[in-house]
């Protein structure tokens, strides 16, 4: 059992930071360094992908934020200047996620030269380390309360209880999938197979989210809305696991294929 440990700001004479927004800040800065070193290899325009990073950040932090304040409304009614708060902390990040893919959408039409799997390749290790550091924030203010357990790694909250380590789930989680990703990118069926790395990330993180938002607390301020006993975010990594499967499925000849080429 661990103890309970929040750490919410930095004071540094007048300035106050705040620790949340400071390791999201600096998820974004890894994704996007990690991201414009994997657009090297594939040749693409650094100006393109510095450019294309920037408006899949402004429609991912409008699209978490919005998410968040819908599922919490009751937080906000009340000052819904507080909105704006986004250093606080509540951003959802399957609502990033659906506003930034329109984005890259209409980035792969207008500006670059390659398919959108080929971009979701580039993107998914890139979005996964993102999360990585990110999460790290999350575990330092403990704005995801886990259910009751009795497992020897579970924190002790103020109340007593102690919890699972939600956030710390969804740092393992990301950090895994981040490193089975770049250890498929060196691999030659996962280059000839456009969108096979996105689809390692679509299907771990939707069965990974989904069995972990069971440990979620089910009861408090910050407890997540469940419908059916399920919340938002698990049926939306149903749907991301249900499209990974199908197009493995629809591929599966082509990659048994050229698996099969690899072996001799």
């Amino acid at each position: 059992m661990f103890p309970y440990v929040e750490f919410t700001t930095i004071s540094l004479g007048p300035v106050t930071i705040y620790v949340w927004g400071l390791l999201v800040a600096l998820g974004f800065i890894a994704g996007s360094l990690l991201l414009l070193k994997l657009g090297k290899e594939e040749k693409l325009d650094e100006k393109d992908v510095s450019s294309l990073f920037f408006w899949i950040f402004v429609a991912s932090m409008v699209g978490a934020r919005l998410a968040y304040v819908l599922l919490f409304w009751s937080q906000y009614s009340s000052n819904p200047i507080e909105v704006f708060y986004v250093w606080d902390g509540g951003l959802v990040f399957l609502g990033g996620l659906l506003g930034a893919l329109p984005v890259g959408i209409l980035f792969v039409r207008k500006r670059l030269t390659i398919s959108f799997w080929r971009l979701a390749d580039l993107l998914a290790p890139a979005l996964a380390l993102g999360l990585t550091v990110g999460r790290c924030g999350c575990c330092l203010i403990n704005d995801h309360p886990g259910s009751a357990t009795d497992v020897p790694w579970g924190i002790e909250w103020p109340d007593g209880v102690v919890r699972h380590p939600v956030a710390q789930y969804l740092v393992v989680l990301n950090f895994v999938l981040l490193l089975l990703m770049l250890w498929a990118r060196k691999k030659p069926l996962f280059h000839k197979i456009q969108g096979a790395v996105a689809w390692i990330y679509l299907l771990g993180y939707g069965v990974g989210r989904f069995v972990l938002d069971f440990t979620r607390a089910v009861d408090g301020a910050y407890a997540d809305p469940r419908y059916a006993g399920l919340t938002i975010s698990q049926y939306v990594s149903l749907v991301f696991v249900i499209v990974a499967v199908v197009l493995i499925i629809r591929n599966w000849k082509r990659i048994s294929s050229l698996t099969t080429k690899d072996a001799r």
